[in-house]
């Protein structure tokens, strides 16, 4: 019904929704399928302490040979590269994304970069990074003075 609907609106033929719908799918696919495309970062959620931040970072597939994490002028950046596989004959539909993959954190001046540890726990790379010492929240003890008999 909504084919007939859009025809009549906008004066197309059936043929010419189908060639929108296929323009539009072939935009799509090529979209999902460039390395450079915008989806080829890695997903994250990062979470805070009272002594430091914890990164978790969606990596997939990949080897922690295969991943880097550098750190410079306060951005830690998180990369990699997945090589898609060898087929025999053609490749008839592809979901998964090959290419290079990074994401970058500007990361706070009260974070001690010299002490990150990174480790691979089923495809997600956990990050933690302690916050300096000078940052950290100082307790303070309240004594009550007493008073001179008034």
């Amino acid at each position: 019904m909504l084919p007939n609907t859009l025809s009549r609106i906008w004066n197309l033929s059936p043929n010419s929704l189908s060639n929108i719908r296929d323009e539009f799918q072939h935009a799509m696919d090529s979209l999902s399928s460039s390395p450079s495309s915008c989806c080829n970062r890695f997903p994250m959620s990062i979470g805070e302490s009272e002594t430091g931040v914890r990164l978790l970072i969606d990596v997939p597939g990949f080897a922690e040979d295969e991943l880097s994490v550098e750190i410079e002028d306060n951005v830690l950046t998180v990369a990699g590269t997945r090589t898609a596989p060898e087929f025999d004959g053609e490749l008839t539909h592809r979901e998964q994304r090959f290419g290079e993959f990074s994401r970058s954190i500007k990361m706070g001046e009260t974070l001690d970069l010299s002490s990150v540890n990174a480790e691979l726990e089923n495809g997600v790379l956990v990050l933690e990074v302690a916050k300096k010492e000078e940052s950290m929240p100082t307790k303070i003890a309240v004594s009550l003075k007493k008073s001179n008999g008034s």
